[in-house]
């Protein structure tokens, strides 16, 4: 008479004629190209206890394109069929490669890799017992993460929401033992992360981070110095002009419109200048910005930072909406 989310994931689980996802399949014979097989899937599931070859096979649909498949069947699997044993590779090898996946929403209600990951992280850490078997779970993925950055500042930040941080002030919280990890876990983590991110800053890879200014945000909110330090590195950061060009580029963001005149959805750029503010004065590097745009070496750089530069501009005159 009904069925759930919970029937859909059995159905695809098992394969069945009457899910959407696989329905076309039996008519067609084989696999429509960019989706993947159940014998596939499963495939790459058994290599969980072995990290380095799990991760090889993730990378491998990642350079294929089918990673964002993979990664919607595999909460399929999360909640029952993933051994517990397999949970702490499984959250190491995420934690290691999660930045590596694409992350360009194309449609309006499109949802991002990095959300997909924090919901198997979800899924499968809260089948773990207890608080501090989660905690070492996180800590232990955090620390021999190597390859990404924003994935871990992500997980953090969220169990950070459970606590009450960057949510409202009316959010009803949960009880402390419901929460993922506890308060003072939750502050270790968040150092260890930090630590995690002055590396990053230290051999210069955080500033070609594209989730630059949501990585600097966590970094502000979790030190004790009210962030001097991060106003320092990003003082630094915009000193040289190709930095400056890093910088507001990593504010540029698109957003997604759709009236009843328009046939296909409408892709929008845009930039938050009270975001920047966080870090800097606007003011002091709008002249700077300014003169870029009308030099001569403006049309050689790329056609994102042309469009960054732009943005920025319009938006400090007033011509485009300031998010």
């Amino acid at each position: 008479m009904g069925y759930s989310h919970e029937h859909l994931q059995l159905w695809r689980r098992k394969g069945k004629i009457c899910s959407p996802e696989i329905f076309d399949v039996y008519f067609r014979l084989s696999v429509p190209k960019g989706e993947m097989s159940l014998q596939e899937i499963n495939s790459i599931l058994s290599l969980a206890k072995d990290e380095e070859a799990f991760a090889s096979a993730l990378l491998e649909l990642n350079n294929t394109g089918k990673i964002t498949v993979f990664l919607d069947r595999f909460q399929d699997y999360t909640e029952e069929i993933i051994s517990p044993d397999d949970i702490g590779h499984i959250t190491n090898v995420l934690m290691d490669i999660g930045d590596l996946f694409p992350d360009d929403r194309k449609e309006m209600f499109g949802t991002e890799n990095s959300m997909r990951v924090l919901r198997i992280f979800y899924q499968l850490t809260k089948r773990l017992e207890g608080q501090d078997e989660r905690y070492l779970a996180l800590k232990t993925a955090i620390e021999k993460c190597t390859q990404s950055l924003y994935t871990m500042v992500h997980q953090v930040g969220v169990k950070g929401q459970e606590h009450g941080k960057f949510t409202s002030s009316d959010r009803q919280l949960e009880l402390e033992e419901s929460r993922t990890v506890s308060g003072s876990q939750l502050i270790e983590l968040e150092q260890l992360v930090c630590a995690k991110i002055k590396e990053w800053a230290k051999d210069g890879r955080l500033e070609e981070h594209p989730k630059l200014p949501l990585i600097l945000f966590s970094w502000k909110s979790w030190t004790e110095d009210g962030g001097k330090e991060v106003l320092v590195y990003a003082s630094e950061l915009v000193k040289s002009d190709p930095g400056l060009i890093k910088f507001i580029k990593s504010f540029l963001s698109k957003s997604f419109t759709h009236s009843s005149a328009d046939y296909v959805t409408k892709t929008n750029w845009r930039m938050n200048l009270d975001s920047i503010r966080s870090f800097m004065s606007v003011d002091n590097i709008e002249p700077r910005i300014r003169a870029l745009r009308e030099s001569d070496e403006f049309n050689e750089l790329s056609e994102n930072a042309r469009l960054a530069v732009t943005t920025f501009i319009d938006t400090f005159d007033g011509k485009l909406k300031d998010w």
